[in-house]
């Protein structure tokens, strides 16, 4: 949970970095906070609701609260209303709180995805999320950024740049297509490297060795003892 406190209170500054100019990056730490503030009140509100005791479930706290700060990525620095990026990051929340409940269980079972992390939780969907509403964001006025157009968009035309660039449709459809070649050199990449961990001549290790650190480290003359009465 320090962890997270952590991210949540930094995230807004991973989003801003890079943003340009000024208010751009005045825009993207309020849009990034409302919208880790809209995934922690769905995390929190879902958490427990879908808990057969009405508990809240440590997993989803740590992490989804976070989501909403992946969700908002792509758009963090354009003109929002406010319910917009919380609405953003409640979304978020929920999709990644009924991940972590349901399906990553089920993709275990069913495939034998083991996602120990919750990486697909917290950043896959949601990041998904943030492809889809950068799309959308395009549709806002030219005239509610000024000058500052062309630093958001460097592709788009402007009143200042003589009518060159694409039109707002065209951005929304490249935008929509980076999105997709994105995800599928993700499915790709992520294929590719499992056939090779996959390979036989990687150092292989039998089931039970992969829960001991005899192999790689030092360890005391009485682990093995201690580690078995453990998993007794």
């Amino acid at each position: 949970m320090i962890g997270s406190i952590f991210l949540w209170v930094c995230w807004p500054s991973f989003n801003a970095a890079t943003a340009t100019p000024l208010d751009a990056k005045e825009r993207a730490v309020l849009n990034t906070v409302l919208s880790l503030v809209g995934s922690t009140m769905a995390t929190f509100m879902l958490s427990q609701a879908i808990d057969r005791h009405r508990k809240f479930d440590m997993v989803t706290i740590a992490n989804s609260t976070l989501a909403g700060g992946v969700a908002i990525g792509t758009i963090a620095n354009v003109i929002l209303e406010p319910v917009y990026a919380i609405l953003i990051g409640f979304i978020a929340g929920i999709v990644s709180v009924l991940g972590y409940k349901f399906l990553t269980p089920f993709l275990t079972e069913r495939i034998g995805l083991h996602d120990t992390c919750g990486v697909h939780n917290l950043h896959g969907m949601p990041g998904l999320i943030a492809g889809i509403v950068s799309v959308i964001a395009v549709t806002y006025p030219e005239d509610d950024y000024g000058a500052s157009i062309n630093n958001i968009y460097t592709g788009v035309r402007s009143t200042g740049s003589g009518g060159r660039g694409y039109s707002y449709g065209v951005q929304a459809t490249h935008q929509l297509a980076a999105m997709f070649i994105i995800l599928g050199a993700s499915l790709l990449s992520g294929a590719l490297t499992g056939l090779l961990l996959r390979l036989k001549f990687w150092r292989q290790l039998d089931d039970e060795a992969q829960y001991s650190d005899a192999e790689f480290f030092e360890i005391p003359d009485d682990f093995e003892r201690v580690t078995a009465t453990a998993r007794e």
